[in-house]
This record gives C-alpha cells, structure tokens and sequence, in this order.
C-alpha cells in the first residue's frame, strides 16, 4: 500500500526518492503497532512469527555491522544468525550474509521504527486530546517516503534530527 501511494504521489521527488529507514521504519512499525494494539491475542502464531521476525531483524543489524567491519565473515553471521535466530533457513541465513547489502542496511530497521515510534509520541504530546491516529497515518503517508526527519519538520516543525543530514565528517586524504 505504501508503495502504491507513494508511486501516486503527485510531487517527482517524493513520489521517486526512497529512504530505506522511512519505508522499513514504517513497515516494522505497522507490525508492532497491530500486535500491541491486540489484533493477533487470538492467534498465537502469528504473534510468535511477529516476534520471530523482530529477533531477526536484530540479529540482521548486528550481523550487517560485524561483516561491514570485517569483523565476521559472510559465512561466520550466517552461522551465529541461525544459532539466535528460531527457525531461521539455512538458506536465507546464507543468502542475507552473502549479499554484503550497504553498509547500514541492517540498521534502517531498527532506525527507521524507533524514529516512527518517537514521531509518534512527539505527535501525540503536542497535540494532546486532539490527537487523532487515523490522521496522523494519513499525514506521514501523505509525505512520500523522504527521510523521516524531514518529515518530522513538516509535520511537528521540530527540525533538531535536520542537522544530522547534513554533517558529514571529512573524507581522510
């Protein structure tokens, strides 16, 4: 559904530019928000896949980091993914570990949740009782799939993540 609304989106760049963290962000979030909100209490199993895919994700981040350092080999996280992660297949284990993605792609799942939940609250505490879930979907949808601290300026016109953008160490000589 993202997808197919930001693929509408009347604006060029919004409707071409993709943010990894937004859209997984995103993603992530609309799983956890459905399982807290009480939609899987009736089914057990789709709760524990949900908490299957959350182990996972974290054990992808720091699986991605450890062989972006050269720190494992691509076939050492798939070894140390399969012994902390239930159920996980041989194959995708070794598939995700050989693709050697870019640097921090593992990352743009917890990232891009934990900037989803904190734009939530934000939203949430500065409207107060007016406050209203549906609309706030509406809104962060409505923006594309930019990265979520300019959507956090839109919608909040908080602008204290901005900086983060824009400093960039150095390249070494």
């Amino acid at each position: 559904m993202d997808l197919m609304l930001s693929n509408a989106h009347p604006d060029p760049i919004r409707r071409a530019f993709l943010d990894g963290a937004r859209w997984q962000g995103w993603a992530v979030y609309l799983e956890e928000a459905a399982l807290q909100a009480g939609f899987f209490d009736d089914r057990p199993r789709v709760k524990e896949l949900i908490y299957h895919f959350g182990l996972w994700r974290a054990a992808r981040t720091v699986g991605d980091i450890e062989n972006q350092r050269n720190e494992k080999t691509a076939a050492e996280v798939a070894q140390w993914w399969r012994k902390v992660t239930p159920f996980l297949d041989a194959d995708v284990a070794r598939k995700y570990a050989h693709i050697r993605t870019l640097p921090g792609h593992g990352l743009e799942y917890t990232i891009g949740n934990v900037q989803m939940w904190e734009l939530l609250a934000a939203a949430r505490h500065k409207q107060g009782e007016r406050f209203n879930l549906r609309a706030f979907h509406d809104d962060f949808i409505r923006r594309g799939r930019i990265p979520m601290a300019l959507i956090r300026y839109e919608m909040l016109g908080d602008d204290a993540m901005e900086p983060a953008l824009f400093a960039r160490p150095p390249i070494p000589e």
